[in-house]
């Protein structure tokens, strides 16, 4: 079953662009170099959000229309969204990345080596799976929970990327794709639509320990903007308002076609897949037993700092 996921961070993540948005040429070479895990240098630090946004866009685009890796959009990460973390990157918001399948593994067992990247960082994060289209329409931590079908456990394995020295921003954050690589996760607990299970939420504690149990990190659910929940408020509205690239318009376009860009490999939907992709103007969708935007949809929650 494909699902839509959204992952909320609280960890900090490196990135890196241009003080304008990257022509197709440049995000193809960006892509290979991080294909082939290699840091990243020249980005500007009085690059803008909106150009910020663009890069990531085509940056993203490149990745799932390179034959080495491709791949369909699955999910959308919040990244910086403790305020601490944002006073250190100059940011007065959380920023988005955008999660693509290869980059989700289930839990097995199997070790993950360190040269999973080009500068590895893990953390303990949260991912929540979209359940419901009505997330679209959700405004409360309580109406976003209702849309929600499971909470998982995820190990975050990001990318800095960034070369050591160079400026580190919002908008560079954000052009790198919030320094999404990759990550695992747990099977998760079925999500219960009442305020009890709201509130343990925003109370449970995130606890990271070594291989011998000495506590790495600490941290409540309240750590994310307040609640969990409210960073997938924040993605769901950031997806809705948010004017993004896309690759086969070649223009800027409110209300993104998410659904479009979630279904399709190497730029174009797999008809051939066996799936019966619903269409969308943007935003979360679930039909059948496929989800649109989100993640499974995932959305991916960062852990608290």
């Amino acid at each position: 079953m494909f699902k839509f996921l959204l992952a909320l961070w609280l960890c900090l993540l490196s990135a890196a662009t241009h003080a304008q948005c990257l022509d197709q040429q440049a995000a193809a070479d960006m892509a290979e170099r991080w294909l082939d895990k290699q840091t990243l240098r020249g980005f500007s630090p009085a690059m803008t959000l909106a150009d910020a946004a663009c890069a990531r866009d085509r940056f993203v685009v490149a990745l799932r229309t390179n034959k080495q890796y491709g791949g369909r959009v699955i999910g959308y990460k919040a990244a910086l969204t403790n305020p601490d973390v944002q006073k250190r990157f100059g940011a007065n918001a959380p920023v988005r990345g955008v999660l693509l399948t290869r980059m989700l593994t289930m839990e097995s067992g199997f070790p993950v080596f360190g040269g999973y990247a080009a500068r590895p960082v893990f953390e303990a994060d949260l991912l929540v799976e979209v359940g419901d289209d009505a997330i679209n329409d959700a405004r409360t931590p309580l109406e976003a929970l209702k849309a929600l079908s499971r909470i998982h456990p995820f190990i975050e394995l990001a990318d800095l990327v960034v070369a050591d020295g160079e400026s580190l921003n919002a908008a560079v954050i954000t052009a790198i794709n919030a320094g999404a690589r990759g990550g695992i996760f747990g099977h998760g607990i079925p999500v219960q639509p009442t305020q009890a299970f709201a509130d343990a939420l925003r109370d449970m504690r995130v606890v990271m320990t070594d291989d011998v149990g000495n506590t790495l990190a600490d941290a409540p659910g309240s750590a994310i903007m307040g609640h969990p929940l409210n960073a997938v408020l924040w993605l769901v509205e950031d997806v809705r308002n948010t004017h993004v690239f896309d690759s086969d318009l070649g223009r800027n376009v409110k209300k993104p076609p998410v659904e479009e860009q979630s279904m399709q490999t190497a730029g174009r939907p797999d008809e051939n897949d066996g799936l019966d992709w619903p269409q969308s103007d943007g935003g979360f969708q679930r039909t059948g037993s496929s989800v649109g935007v989100g993640r499974k949809a995932f959305a991916n929650i960062p852990s608290p700092p």
